[in-house]
């Protein structure tokens, strides 16, 4: 390793110059993995696409590819009206406006 070889490593006062070599390693298999990456999931997308439609994602991909739901007892509609304060709003965003007339 860069840092504890004691032939050249740098706390072993061999500089720099093993600990670059591993960096240059490290980011050279990176950029290889992404690009990689990048083009089988471009060349998938293109093809025969990487999503599932809104339907099989609204229910629930368990259902899909298992046949049984994992999550019963979870709610599959809004909690709440899209006018409505959502659940994280603070309790000062869910008084009612005080109407003086």
């Amino acid at each position: 390793m860069g840092l504890f070889a004691q032939n050249g490593g740098l706390l072993y006062g061999g500089g720099m110059k093993l600990l670059g070599v591993q960096a240059l390693g490290v980011v050279s298999v990176s950029v290889l993995a992404f690009a990689s990456t990048y083009l089988i999931l471009s060349a998938l997308k293109k093809t025969v696409g990487i999503r599932v439609s809104v339907e099989e994602e609204f229910e629930g991909m368990d259902v899909i590819e298992h046949g049984v739901p994992a999550y019963t007892g979870l709610v599959t509609s809004p909690l709440y009206d899209v006018d409505e304060a959502p659940l994280h709003a603070t309790a000062e965003d869910r008084k009612p406006a005080l109407h003086l007339s």
